[in-house]
């Protein structure tokens, strides 16, 4: 992450500013993009998670419905949703660590809520909200599960639906933010010191670092925008 980070800090100081020394500079912008790029990870995290919560819920529906405790359905679905999931899910060992918790003695409602502090995925929190509640107040927890996952299943699906069609708008921004560095690219590949007569002066280095400012800020906006969307 951090050397695509400098190499694309050394080709903007030098497209900007026909100098590389500039990306000693420009490295303060490593701060937001270290942020950024946590929290895509963060979100790219948390949208592979819901999808394999999906799978869980799914999962443990059928279990129920077919009269398997709700212990020995996590279990059950703790050995098998690996054949389901990616081998780097987070669920597979948020799952062994739930079947854990409930080999030691902890309630399956315990149990539940625990996992869901800890990932703090609004779906989880409402099925562990829900399931609680309808143990204490003795529900029928088939019922009750079947509600839940068509419900939560539902919402992700829509979420995903929701996601995919914005995919085309975020590809356009995507291709509209890398434009202007196309373009310079082009000027500097064929018309070699054309640029040349910006950088003889102090003015120039301050219009072209105004330009880059610009640049970044609606590079910025256009993400945040199609993030709103999403």
């Amino acid at each position: 992450m951090y050397a695509v980070a400098a190499a694309g800090l050394i080709l903007v100081s030098y497209l900007f500013f026909s100098d590389i020394r500039f990306a000693a500079i420009l490295s303060v912008l490593l701060i937001p993009y270290t942020k950024f790029a946590g929290d895509a990870r963060k979100k790219k995290k948390k949208k592979a998670f819901c999808l394999d919560f999906k799978e869980f819920l799914q999962m443990f529906e059928a279990e129920i419905a077919a009269g398997t405790s709700p212990e020995s359905a996590v279990n059950e679905i703790a050995e098998g949703i690996a054949e389901r999931v990616s081998e780097k899910a987070l669920i597979i060992g948020d799952l062994k660590r739930l079947n854990k918790r409930l080999m030691l003695g902890m309630s399956i409602e315990e149990s539940l809520t625990e996992w869901a502090k800890e990932r703090r995925e609004e779906h989880l929190l409402m099925f562990s909200e829900v399931f609680s509640y309808g143990k204490r107040t003795g529900k029928n927890i088939a019922e009750l599960t079947f509600k839940m996952e068509e419900m939560i299943s539902n919402d992700i699906e829509n979420a995903e639906e929701a996601r995919n069609i914005m995919s085309e708008a975020t590809m356009e921004q995507r291709i509209m933010s890398f434009m202007p560095v196309f373009f310079l690219i082009y000027i500097r590949a064929t018309t070699g010191d054309y640029l040349d007569v910006i950088y003889k002066s102090a003015g120039g280095y301050v219009f072209m670092g105004m330009c880059l400012s610009l640049y970044i800020a609606s590079v910025i906006w256009g993400i945040k925008i199609t993030e709103e969307e999403t």
